[in-house]
């Protein structure tokens, strides 16, 4: 199973908030007046035998929230503020020299008029005046004021805020979107404010928000993302958002529409096409999603940040799915590798942020394209490709710890999934316990039970892929304490919640894979059918067969497990499962999933099956389908 990094497309998110700063530093403005210290995260990567010593950790105990949660976007109304009896967005010229008095300076252009009052206790308040109607207000104190006092006074308190930054990614403030407030540092340390910003109510602030939020709560991502619409519904960035919201919550049809709107609102920028592109591939439509990718690369030749983000994108719709093509993949990541590179001391922080965003992701996809290739060497070449994204992390994010806990947890997921396609020969054990530990740090302020899930999901995925890695060395104490812990820690995160027929679906995998390993490595079917009968309810879809995105994989799973029935003696679920799952297979192939020689297994098994029952009939008919026979069951 295979999670997408945090940061991939992160480079995205970072675009659409870039300029939002110098926007609320600048003069415009205002209710009524009269840390944690925590230590750098590390990733580790072990390339050396594994220890059988060593054992995982306890299933993952989910914390709960440690504070109340704020009061949910819903529920807080939309409204700029009123500031000593002027309503922002409402009040005129006339209106403020009534509630501050006469200006002591005012200057007009053409429509916008500028205006500066002496208001006690305040230093002073300069106003922005649009066609006659105040625009913003910016509030300088005399003194600096604690910003949990200033919070109180403004009843600002039932808002999630979201944390204002400079251009070197210092925090310079707090922005409260639903308000239209910023509130601007005088000294960060201290946490004291020196001035108010008053907006009318503005997408980007939503945006920004939702920025904040995308990697650990994105649903509340969403949520922001529709809220900066309803403000502005041709905001081209909070349509960004909202596919990279949707995107990580897998709702990947949605993001396509959305992404499609997008390229209307913008149709000549990089950025919509490759956002495009991105959703178009989740999707399984992956002919297309290349298709789109290399007419971003056309957009984008004027702009060397957005021809790296291109070149990953098409590395994303090479490596897997029907246009898979892994030595491809790789030379187009290879040349976004050699392109950021060269932008990593550009003199815009942006673009350098930016290029450190891709030098990560397509590292990423390197090491994922050799773990697919044909290659010399391919642990130690894999190896090398993940321990440069580690150093690479490092750098980009030292500066911000929970970034850099949502991009190391993002890799560590990724690199138990690639050494899936490693037969073993890369131990990964070390990367699931670093991702076990940040996801009790990340769990720890994510109140949305969705949100909650879908971080455990992607940690129990990191469990299963080391089960894999340990069932391919032919491990079986590893794999089941590791497979076994999946299947508790899901579990749990299930309990008492309404479950979704995917979160089913993934209960039967994991299940899978417990009874294949005590029917592989310890030969005990006894036991695999007791786990296997666990796993059949939920591993195939109630819905439609279009839904699965695997159908390969989850035959090949059902013709695995008849064996066991078969052996048991339970010969009629053994043939109805080698049959329902020869059928998902044949499915894999006409979708490019697998070849079509890995159909002679089920259809050899059947053959057997048949044989065996006395169908002599039937069974030749099978052996006439298989291109070879091996005399013996297959799994």
């Amino acid at each position: 199973m295979r999670v997408e990094p945090t940061a991939r497309f992160r480079i995205l998110a970072l675009f659409v908030i870039g300029c939002l700063l110098l926007a609320l530093i600048q003069p415009q403005a205002p209710g009524q007046f009269p840390n944690q210290e925590r230590a750098g995260q590390s990733l580790r990567l072990r390339t050396v035998e594994p220890d059988p010593a060593q054992q995982p950790a306890q299933p993952l105990v989910v914390p709960q929230p440690s504070a109340e949660p704020s009061v949910p976007r819903a529920a807080v109304k939309l409204e700029p503020l009123s500031f000593l009896g002027v309503q922002i967005g409402a009040a005129t010229l006339d209106d403020a020299a009534t509630a501050w008095g006469a200006p002591q300076k005012s200057t007009a252009r053409d429509t916008v008029v500028q205006q500066t009052f002496a208001v006690e206790p305040f230093d002073r308040i300069e106003a922005t005046f649009y066609r006659g109607v105040l625009l913003s207000a910016t509030v300088v104190l005399r003194d600096g004021l604690a910003i949990d006092e200033v919070v109180r006074r403004l009843d600002l308190s039932g808002i999630t805020p979201v944390t204002l930054r400079d251009l070197n990614g210092r925090a310079s403030g707090r922005g409260y979107p639903e308000r239209g407030v910023s509130l601007l540092f005088a000294n960060a340390a201290q946490r004291t404010v020196q001035t108010l910003i008053l907006d009318t109510l503005d997408a980007q602030p939503f945006v920004q928000r939702a920025e904040q939020h995308l990697d650990r709560e994105p649903h509340r991502a969403l949520a922001d993302a529709q809220a900066a619409l309803d403000v502005d519904d041709r905001s081209s960035r909070a349509w960004r958002m909202k596919v990279l919201a949707l995107l990580r919550l897998d709702r990947a049809k949605e993001a396509v529409a959305a992404a499609e709107k997008v390229k209307a609102l913008e149709p000549e920028q990089p950025i919509s096409l490759l956002l495009l592109a991105r959703a178009q591939h989740a999707l399984g439509e992956h002919d297309t999603a290349t298709e789109t990718a290399q007419q971003g690369l056309k957009l984008a030749t004027d702009r060397a940040e957005w021809k790296v983000a291109a070149l990953v994108s098409l590395g994303d719709a090479y490596v897997d799915g029907s246009a898979a093509d892994a030595q491809k993949a790789l030379t187009y990541y290879q040349q976004a590798v050699a392109g950021a590179d060269a932008l990593r001391n550009d003199p815009s922080t942006e673009i350098r942020q930016l290029a450190a965003e891709a030098l990560i992701d397509a590292h990423l996809g390197a090491a994922d394209a050799i773990s697919r290739a044909q290659w010399q060497n391919k642990p130690q070449a894999v190896s090398r490709w993940l321990e440069q994204t580690v150093k690479l992390a490092q750098e980009a994010y030292a500066h911000d710890p929970d970034a850099l806990a949502d991009v190391a947890f993002a890799v560590g997921v990724r690199a138990t999934d690639i050494a899936t396609r490693l037969e073993g020969q890369l131990d990964v054990r070390s990367w699931a316990e670093d991702c076990r530990a940040l996801a009790h740090q990340r769990l720890a302020g994510v109140t949305d039970p969705g949100d909650r899930r879908l971080m455990v999901r992607e940690l129990v995925t990191a469990l299963d892929n080391v089960a894999q890695s340990a069932q391919k060395r032919r491990e079986p104490e590893i794999a089941l304490q590791y497979a076994e812990q999946a299947v508790k820690t899901w579990q749990a995160a299930l309990a008492k919640q309404s479950v979704s027929p995917r979160d089913r679906q993934l209960l039967g995998q994991l299940n899978f894979r417990v009874g294949s390993c005590y029917a592989i490595l310890k030969q005990d079917h006894e036991q695999a059918v007791a786990w296997f009968d666990k796993a059949r309810p939920d591993l195939q879809p109630a819905g439609q067969r279009s839904d699965v995105r695997e159908p390969g994989k989850l035959g090949e799973a059902l013709v695995s497990m008849a064996v066991s029935y078969w052996t048991v003696g339970q010969q009629q679920p053994a043939l109805d499962l080698t049959e329902q799952g020869m059928s998902w297979m044949e499915q894999g192939v006409e979708n490019g999933e697998l070849e079509r020689t890995a159909l002679k297994v089920p259809l050899n098994n059947l053959a057997r099956m048949h044989q065996s029952q006395g169908h002599e009939q039937q069974a030749a008919e099978f052996q006439g389908m298989a291109s070879k026979l091996d005399g013996k069951l297959t799994r």
